[in-house]
Formats: C-alpha cells, structure tokens, sequence
C-alpha cells in the first residue's frame, strides 16, 4: 500500500503514518517478541485486505461482474468477522491475559 501511494503521489501523511507504524510494530514485535499477543491480534484484521485489492482491482478495471461481487461479499464477510467479532475476541482474550502484562 505504502508503494502504491508513492508510485500514484496519493500521499497522505495520516495513511502514510499509519503504514510505516504498522511496518516498524511488526519489525520490533519480530525481532524482541514484545508485545506479541496483542500484535497477534490486530494482525488478524488483515485479512480482508487481499479481498478488497481484489475488489478494487476489478472496480478499476470495469469488471464488475459475478467477480467483483465475489469479491465484495468476502471482503465484507472477512471485515466484519476480522474487525467486528476478531477485535472484540482479542479485547476479552488480553483482559483475561492482563497477568501477562
């Protein structure tokens, strides 16, 4: 995504930041194993972005056929499941954690 925005001077400094957090979290949980459960979780979330580049990818190239509403439907199912269910999961999975911490 960080690429694309670059190569297409779509650049937005809060979606930059946003990204190269991600990117810099996921170098430091890798390399100490700090902060690995709750890492874990909001990587869960991911998910449903190879379904919306698919969609997006067929939106913007006028294919919006049986695939693109293939697409639609398992980016929204993968959202809601990731976003919705997956966060609340991992809200009551790192308070029931908090011994951990």
């Amino acid at each position: 995504d960080v690429l694309w925005m670059l190569y297409h001077s779509s650049l937005h400094f809060d979606e930059l930041a946003h990204h190269l957090l991600f990117i810099a979290v996921t170098h430091y949980v890798l390399w100490g194993r700090y902060f690995a459960r709750p890492f874990a979780w909001l990587s869960v979330t991911e998910l449903s972005t190879p379904f919306l580049n698919c969609r997006w990818f067929l939106a913007a190239t006028g294919s919006k056929g049986r695939a693109y509403d293939t697409c639609s439907l398992l980016f929204a199912s993968a959202f809601l499941a990731t976003r919705a269910l997956g966060y609340g999961m991992g809200l009551v999975d790192l308070w029931l954690a908090r011994d951990l911490w």
